[in-house]
This record gives C-alpha cells, structure tokens and sequence, in this order.
C-alpha cells in the first residue's frame, strides 16, 4: 500500500486481563465480487511482549503497551483500501479483574510514518460469578464434587471438517485462573459446609457442569447440567438436554447475598436424573486508519481466556 510505512499495532491491557499471546497475523482480500480470502502471514511481522509493570507510570516502555506487532514495510505496500490485517491474540483474566460492574478494558491502536497515530479504541471484557448449591429438601450437602467444562468446534479445513474440542476449567481460590484440555488436569470443585461453591472470572458463554463424586448415599448424576451466562452477567441452566432452563437464584450464606446461585439437587439411594431447570472469542474491530490518502481497515480479534 503506498504511503503506508512503519505500521505497528499497540495493546494495552488493563490490570484485570494479563499474558497476552499473539496465536497468528493474516490478511483478508475481497474480490470485485464480494468474496473473502484470508491468508495467514508466515513472515512479515515481529510481535514484542512486554515485561514488567508496563501498566503504570514506571513502565520502561515509550507508551506502555503490553504488546505490539511491528508489520514489515513489504506486508503493507501493496495492500488496497479493501484489503484487512487481522490480528488473533488471547489473554488471560486475572485475580484482579473487576468482576461484572465496567467490565475490563483493553486499548489498542497503531502508528504508523514517523509520527502518526490512529484514534485509540477501547474494548471491555465483562466476566462474572457463577455460583453453585447443593443440597437436598431443606439440607446443604458437603462434599460433592464438580468439574467444569465448556466445548468448542475448530474448523479444519475443506477436506478434513471440524473438530470437537473440550477445555476444562482451571480454578484458584474460587477464581477462574484458566483452560486446559486435559481432563485429568481440571480443578475438582466440592462443595463446602454450606454446601457452595464459588467461582468467579467465567465470561458470557456455554459451560458444562459435571458432577464426578456425589456426598454418600446419594446418586451422582448421569446428566451434566448446562449453564448459560449472557452478556449482561445472568445465570440460567438446565439438564442436558431437557427443553426448560431456570434462572439463577439468589441465596443467603453466612450474612452474604450470593447471586447467580444453581441450585443442584441430589436424592439419596438411587440414579438420579441431572438435577435443576435449568464460554473466548471475543471480537472487536479497530478504527479506520488514513495512511498516505488510501485507507487502511485493521482488524483484531482477541481471545479471552476466561
């Protein structure tokens, strides 16, 4: 693309979203007919992570950027007004993200000549709590255990299809730390005296819950039970497979209002159906970019791990 030199994509993440990895660059031409093509770059660009506390004053980075990708001059001379750089990347939700409220931020924008700069634009990640109680009739159950889940469908391609994928949920201290594909790795959840558990940091999505290990005397569950957390931060769910889901509840524990309850109820001495009525791509788009009087569309797409 003519007049288009030293182009850098710039990240700033805010102190709720942390490790950020650029997982592949590409660029997507449209022909005179509408037709989309996406071709990944193998070449062409330089992605720099920053270290250390770039988020504050005492970064020792010129804009405190947790990351850019520098483009080669030869990616984008011959790119055309209708021409888009996509940019994948995924981060991670930390212990420190603000949990519902005003969401977590994350600003991008990039430069370009000597001393050029597009308007900055800034997305928020939202992630919420998801709550869970067992119990039967009017008794909280202690030490029943969970694992939590959620699937995904990967595209292989014309000739080999898609693929089913499963990431089961890695859990710290009641915060959602990551994903991992290994079953044998996900965090076994049990429920406490009161018969809860709590876990904060999933975003809007699917989840799965399974019951591994139901309290003695009682039958374990033979459905996992389908959670449904919507952009607005509520909760509902269901049995697999059943036709009715039921929203959240609202519970009292210890002094405290716990929202976005499940509520999971086990009856002793036989096989129990799942019990109750009843996730990360985000997309955004950067701004429009004027580069040497053509003008230039960059993309990013960012995956949270929630």
């Amino acid at each position: 693309m003519t007049g288009a030199t030293n182009l850098v994509l710039h990240d700033v993440l805010s102190e709720g979203l942390d490790d950020p990895y650029v997982s592949g660059v590409s660029v997507v031409t449209t022909d005179a007919e509408g037709n989309e093509t996406e071709t990944w770059l193998t070449s062409g660009y330089t992605v720099i992570y920053y270290t250390g506390n770039y988020k504050t004053s005492d970064a020792t980075t010129e804009d405190r950027c947790s990351f850019e990708v520098r483009f080669d001059n030869s990616v984008i001379e011959d790119l055309t007004a209708a021409d888009v750089i996509v940019v994948y990347y995924r981060a991670t939700v930390t212990a420190d993200a603000v949990i519902g409220g005003e969401g977590n931020p994350n600003e991008t924008y990039v430069s370009y000549g000597t001393d050029s700069y597009s308007e900055h634009d800034t997305t928020v990640t939202y992630v919420y709590e998801v709550n869970v109680y067992k119990y039967y009739s009017d008794e909280s159950l202690i030490g029943a255990k969970f694992i939590l889940y959620y699937t995904t469908t990967v595209d292989l391609g014309e000739a080999d299809g898609t693929e089913n994928l499963i990431y089961y949920a890695v859990v710290v201290d009641n915060t959602l730390t990551g994903w991992t594909s290994e079953r044998e790795e996900a965090t076994t959840l049990t429920t406490d005296k009161n018969g809860m558990i709590y876990i904060e940091g999933l975003g809007p999505g699917t989840y799965y819950l399974e019951e591994t290990e139901a309290p003695n005397g009682y039958a374990l569950l033979d459905k996992a039970i389908v959670i449904t957390l919507t952009e607005e931060g509520t909760v509902t769910y269901q049995a697999e497979g059943a036709a009715e889901a039921t929203e959240g509840s609202t519970k009292e524990v210890e002094g405290n209002t716990i929202s976005n309850v499940v509520e999971v109820e086990n009856i002793p001495g036989y096989e129990l159906p799942a019990a109750g009525g009843k996730g990360t791509w985000l997309y955004t788009m950067m701004g429009l970019l004027i580069c040497g009087g053509t003008a230039l569309v960059l993309y990013r797409r960012i995956k949270v791990t929630y």
